[in-house]
């Protein structure tokens, strides 16, 4: 899903890829899987860096607005569960050329604002 779905807004080239080391990213597995995907370049990125972490914006995001859509009706298994969350996803995917952009956007800003509280928290 993902892939499919970085790959219409950037049809061409070598995509680039931002994850923290948590362990789940950093399992043999997930490498073995990138090291198969020769169009993916994993960005190497510091261990804990909360406020540089935009994808907690877009599960965030998603959270709610799955929860907003479907607050009188909790999934009632993990299929349906999945289901709500990729309708949800779609509806991410297609605002992506305003409020991805405004999350890529926030980079520099994020960037600056750790570096000037010395990597402690900032408002991101």
């Amino acid at each position: 899903m993902f892939l499919s779905s970085a790959r219409v807004r950037y049809p061409k080239g070598t995509l680039l890829f931002q994850q923290d080391n948590c362990s789940v990213h950093t399992a043999q597995t997930v490498q073995d899987w990138f090291s198969q995907k020769p169009e993916i370049e994993v960005i190497k990125w510091p261990p804990v860096t909360p406020n540089l972490d935009i994808i907690e914006n877009v599960w965030a995001v998603l959270k709610r607005r799955r929860r907003e859509k479907y607050a009188n009706q909790p999934p009632r298994n993990q299929d349906q569960l999945w289901d709500q969350v990729v309708e949800k996803w779609k509806e991410l995917a297609c605002d992506r050329q305003h409020w991805f952009a405004t999350l890529v956007d926030s980079m520099p800003r994020r960037i600056r604002a750790v570096v000037e509280a010395d990597s402690w928290w900032t408002k991101y």
